[in-house]
């Protein structure tokens, strides 16, 4: 309970497992943590001859809790408080070695502040859960928003989402956790029992689901750690799986971990939040009682080390903290007169005692008073946590007495109280009990005698009322006997609330009155009128059909029957707006809202209708309330640009545009859309962004043709003598053009030269002004030095499910084998998987450089004096390039990523002579270092086990249907590619495309069916497949289908290597530059020949061939099976053998450069 009782007794009692004491003095540690419960601050600590010793302080509902060097961070009910330890190192102050005085607070208003942490600058951070948004302090406002989830959609003191723990990483918030993604005032309440999820910041994606009020995620050993509070569990984040490690018998909340141990605070289960989770069924399966206190826990087995049990009143913790270096905390609070006489200052030597100083006494209710006085202000606040034992002390402002009537009817629900103050003073006290079935019985209402006839009843009503809807309760009730004072002072009070006149029950002894809570919201969208409902759908069906004139009539029939339809007048509107009639959709949007105030679509159809009418300041204000109410609504972003467009605010659209651009990546008409009206807002201004961003939007989507179009206007610009380039432009170039580039044009010389154009600038405007720490000279080795295994770095964000890391990952634990001094350094922001575990296992050297700068990532490369340092990524991450580019080993090597990234010519590029032969050096910077065999190796690929002809049947691929599959993202997809698989499947009877990838679906399918439609085929024998998230389910195709149809310009990379895995024949077309010869390679490194075509001609030949002469096929099978055989074993199937290749070549370069 939030009111402190008027003693100050010491309430923490505690027992222990034997050797808890003996543990933290071994460990010299402390540990402090929080009960908003009880109002306390609890310190303990530990003392050879006593045991542990606990000592405690009041203050007003302290939560979070945050340790940093000599200081601890606190939230209290309205502000964060900074505790700094008064005492010189080695003093001592009544035993205690660490004496905690507030020094420092910063006031926030209640806002439910949750988890508490310093950032980088030492200013606070804080989970603000009322508002559902992490925040900080600022000067004048009671705090500054830095971000909320992305479900959230407005700043509000609703508790929404109850988010409530936050996880740093290096330094920076990255993790936080919340009970459900619901976006409506206490939502997360219907959301306890697997409602709850884990978002990671930086991406704004939610990473994992399905977790039971998850609290306190900790980032601990390269893990996300977090409590799974309704099941009780401490456990971690895999591949968004979370693992339990240990069950503790309680709500679990408060992680804190030191060396292999995690320390967790555990809470008995008393409110409601806490009751209905599964916890509180095992526990009773296990017989089992919900306990208050500490765990201690030995991370590497689960195992519960050592305990501390709480006892008497206090039965929830919220926050631990480990104190390091402490024996004996103590804290000073309000309540205690040390506060006023232990004084420190520099010089002081320590603590001096000033003289003791005497409150003056106070006196209650001093100022007496009148029933009409109007300058008194009365405080009105919502009181936590109650129940009968912490009534027990206020029962004199319970009406009727609770005390007694517990005695003969229990508590049933979860307590909700509102108090009433005066200068401190209690006044008024409102109780309601919240009951199932979405209940709530006003049980208690009083108000001190010479306090009433000012409204003070009314008020506390008010937000009684609020806080039960708050908690979903949808009716209230009370249930009194009538009286004088009932007739004269409660009846008329609760019917100027709306209340219900009351009726008589029990033979009138007692009456009931009732109030309804439901929120129109939630009215609107649980009642609806049935025979409006189905008006509703008639209107919808004729809008499909055309007939908007007989649709306007269901729509009005609709809210006629129910006024306060929202989607009808949404639809009305709608409609209206079809038919012309702008007045009449302008009206039905204004009514929808009218109803409800924060619809953004009302407002952004406000403003199109505005927009069309040349009422630009109505149509911008619309707009930008829509974006206010959902920030993320990427069709008032895009409106918004446009009409800046037509305005000529130039700077204005480019932000709407750009932020509808990032909005909207997953929708490719709309990204086209953005780019065309990007393009119409900066096409002379900003005329190379505007191309690259049209690049990439049409061929992303499968446009190549366009993409082409707007390239060839670029790469005139580029190449114009003397053009003076922005640093801006050229990141992007760097990290787009570069990239993208190989997809556009198969011209290995023009490709060279114009990457070599944007490296050079790069380098001049974005690498070489860096300031960075003079560099330390890699000392050469000794001989006896020399011989020692090789210190190999290897540097990638793609340690994870991915290209890179499935075709990395056999080789990497081959020389995993070859050196016990193998570094990895993961540079990405994606979250951790299974397949980074599995890298991570390969050596005790992984290192997350994920929120750190590539300063600290050189550095760190230094330090490590490495022989070999490997980047993985090239052109695939610009964000290497700075490493690269100050080359921070002995020898460096760029490896995988597409192409070698133009950084350095003293640094090489690992190939094969196939992709790279040697007459290409000379449109490379770096040296190109080719292997004895192939440039990658594949140990397996995984793949779930089907049964083809069942699977192929439910495809309604019959035993006589030639299954061809061509796997392409946008990005390769050409028209000569569309021509020549039809052209094949044509003269192929009975054949079948399977089409695969990421793209406009409708874009490429439209590619195909015109084609068909040219060449007189069937466009049903083109289908369109869904693609899957895990590799597993993705190469379940690769059982299905009988040829695959390589891509070009771009050939596959892995889809070529898991197609040859499963024994799929490939047909590939090999050009000049290496990403076109990918697909020549990998069949060279199997010994097939056919299906390598030098032009379409031929690539349709060989698909023909392949797809009638099925002995053929078989032959290139059992080769491919042939292939993986021990005894004739491919190095493209043997990452051993490539492992032991590249490492010799490494020793020779680690040799030759000593």
């Amino acid at each position: 309970m939030n009111i402190t009782a008027p003693n100050l007794e010491i309430i923490a009692q505690v027992s222990s497992s034997p050797e808890l004491s003996n543990w933290l003095q071994h460990e010299h540690i402390s540990i402090a943590f929080t009960t908003y419960q009880t109002n306390r601050l609890i310190l303990l600590g530990s003392n050879p001859e006593s045991g542990l010793t606990v000592t405690e302080q009041v203050f007003d509902k302290p939560m979070g809790l945050y340790g940093n060097n000599h200081s601890l961070y606190m939230s209290t009910r309205y502000q964060i408080w900074q505790l700094d330890n008064c005492l010189l190192p080695g003093e001592i102050h009544q035993q205690s070695d660490r004496l905690y005085i507030p020094s420092r607070s910063y006031t926030t208003g209640d806002l439910n502040v949750h988890d508490l942490v310093l950032d980088a600058t030492g200013t606070p951070l804080f989970i603000n859960t009322d508002f559902s948004c992490l925040a900080t302090i600022k000067s004048g406002y009671s705090f500054a928003p830095v971000w909320q989830p992305p479900f959230i959609t407005k700043l509000v003191a609703e508790d929404r989402c109850h988010l409530n723990g936050l996880a740093m990483v290096a330094g920076k918030p990255t993790y936080v956790t919340a009970c459900s993604a619901t976006d409506k005032a206490a939502g997360w309440r219907d959301h306890r029992q697997n409602g709850g999820i884990v978002i990671h910041i930086p991406s704004n994606e939610i990473i994992a689901t399905n977790l039971s009020m998850p609290h306190s995620p900790r980032w601990y050993q390269n893990k996300l750690w977090l409590l799974n509070a309704g099941t009780g569990e401490l456990g971690y984040l895999n591949d968004s799986k979370f693992v339990p490690i240990t069950f503790c018998s309680g709500f679990v909340r408060g992680l804190a971990f030191w060396g292999n141990y995690a320390l967790v605070g555990t809470s008995k289960l008393r409110t409601r939040n806490f009751t209905g989770l599964s916890l509180e069924n095992r526990l009773q399966a296990e017989k089992k009682q919900a306990e208050c206190g500490l765990l201690v826990i030995n991370l590497k087995n689960g195992e519960i080390v050592h305990w501390l049990r709480l006892e008497t009143v206090i039965e929830e913790l919220f926050d631990v903290v480990v104190l390091p270096g402490v024996s004996q905390p103590k804290a000073l609070g309000f309540e205690n007169e040390d506060i006023q006489r232990l004084i420190t200052f520099p010089g002081s030597q320590g603590i001096v005692t000033s003289k003791p100083t005497v409150k003056s006494s106070s006196l209650n209710n001093a100022a007496i008073v009148t029933e009409k006085s109007e300058s008194v202000n009365f405080k009105f606040q919502q009181v936590y946590h109650l129940n009968a034992e912490s009534l027990a002390p206020y029962d004199p402002y319970t009406f009727p007495s609770l005390q007694q009537r517990w005695q003969t009817q229990p508590q049933r629900g979860e307590l909700v109280g509102v108090s009433a103050s005066l200068e401190g003073e209690m006044v008024g006290f409102a109780i309601g009990e919240l009951l199932p079935n979405f209940q709530g019985e006003l049980l208690s209402l009083f108000v001190a005698p010479i306090h009433r006839q000012q409204g003070i009843c009314t008020q506390m009503m008010v937000f009684l009322e609020r806080e039960l809807l708050q908690q979903n309760a949808r009716e209230i009730g009370v249930i009194y006997a009538p009286t004088t004072l009932t007739a004269q002072a409660l009846e008329p009070m609760l019917q100027k609330l709306g209340w219900q006149l009351p009726t008589n029950i029990n033979q009138g002894e007692m009456r009931l009155s009732r109030k309804q809570l439901i929120p129109l919201v939630n009215r609107l969208i649980h009642n609806i009128h049935p025979d409006a409902r189905s008006q509703f759908e008639e209107g919808k069906k004729l809008v499909k059909l055309g007939d908007l004139e007989k649709a306007v009539g269901c729509f009005q029939a609709a809210i006629k029957i129910q006024p306060d339809y929202i989607p009808a007048y949404n639809q009305l509107g709608n409609t209206w707006q079809g038919l012309g009639k702008f007045e009449e959709a302008i009206s039905a949007y204004q009514k929808s809202l009218k109803i409800n105030p924060h619809l953004a679509a009302a407002y952004c159809n406000l403003g199109a209708i505005w927009q069309l009418q040349n009422q630009d300041e109505q149509a911008i204000a619309a707009y930008q309330k829509a974006i206010e109410i959902k920030p993320d609504f990427t069709l008032a972003h895009l409106n918004l640009g446009k009409l800046y467009v037509n305005k000529q605010q130039l700077s204005l659209a480019e932000k709407c545009l750009r932020q509808a651009l990032l909005l909207i990546k997953r929708n490719f008409s709309l990204v086209r859309q953005a780019a065309n009206h990007y393009a119409a807002n900066c096409g002379k201004t900003d005329r190379i962004r505007v191309l690259l961003t049209l690049i990439i939007a049409y061929l992303e989507s499968g446009l190549i043709e366009m993409a082409q179009q707007y390239f060839q206007q670029l790469e005139a610009i580029l190449l114009q003598p003397n053009i003076t380039l922005q640093e801006s432009e050229v990141k992007l170039l760097y990290k787009d053009l570069v990239f993208y580039l190989p997809y556009l044009r198969d011209r290995i010389d023009l490709n060279g030269h114009l990457n070599k154009v944007i490296a050079r600038a790069y380098n001049q405007l974005c690498l070489t002004p860096v300031n960075v720490p003079e560099t330390r000279q890699i000392s050469p080795k000794s001989g006896q030095e020399s011989a020692q295994p090789l210190r190999i770095g290897i540097i990638s964000k793609h340690f994870r499910r991915h290209s890179v890391g499935w075709c990395s990952q056999g080789i990497i634990k081959e020389w995993s084998k070859l050196t016990p001094h193998l570094h990895l350094y993961f540079t990405g922001r994606d979250p951790f998987d299974d397949l980074t575990e599995e890298f991570k296992q390969m050596t005790d050297n992984f290192f997350d450089f994920s929120e750190k700068s590539n300063i600290d990532m050189l550095e760190k490369l230094r330090r490590d004096n490495l022989d070999i340092l490997i980047d993985m990524d090239s052109v695939m991450n610009p964000n290497h390039a700075l490493i690269l580019y100050h080359s921070p080993a002995k020898a460096v090597f760029s490896w995988l990523g597409c192409e070698p990234p133009y950084i350095s010519e003293k640094n090489y590029y690992l190939c094969d002579r196939y992709t790279h032969p040697p007459s290409v050096q000379t449109h490379y910077q770096e040296q190109l270092i080719r292997m004895p065999d192939f440039a990658v190796a594949i140990a397996n690929f995984t793949a779930k086990i089907i049964e083809r002809d069942a699977v192929r049947k439910d495809l309604d691929i019959t035993a006589n249907n030639v299954v061809y599959l061509c796997v392409a993202s946008g990005n390769k997809i050409s028209p000569e590619s569309v021509k020549s698989h039809i052209s094949i499947i044509k003269q192929v009877p009975d054949s079948i495309l399977l089409h695969k990838g990421y793209y406009d679906v409708e874009i490429v399918r439209s590619l195909y069916q015109q084609e068909c439609k040219q060449t007189g085929i069937d466009p049903e024998r083109c289908r369109f497949m869904v693609r899957q998230k895990l590799e597993e389910d993705h190469r379940i195709v690769y059982q299905i289908a009988d040829i695959l149809l390589d891509n070009y310009p771009y050939n596959g990379g892995t889809h070529n290597l898991e197609s040859l895995w499963f024994n799929l024949p490939i047909v590939t077309l090999s050009g000049e530059q290496a990403t076109s010869r990918m697909g020549s390679s990998f069949l060279k490194a199997v010994g097939i020949s056919e299906g390598v075509a030098k032009n379409w001609k031929e690539y349709i030949e060989w698909g023909v061939k392949l797809g009638t002469d099925l002995d053929l096929r078989h032959q290139l099978q059992q080769k491919l099976i042939q292939s993986k055989q021990k005894d004739t074993l491919s190095p493209i199937w043997n990452p051993q053998k490539f492992a032991i290749e590249a490492y010799n070549l490494f020793q020779t370069f680690a040799e030759r450069l000593n």
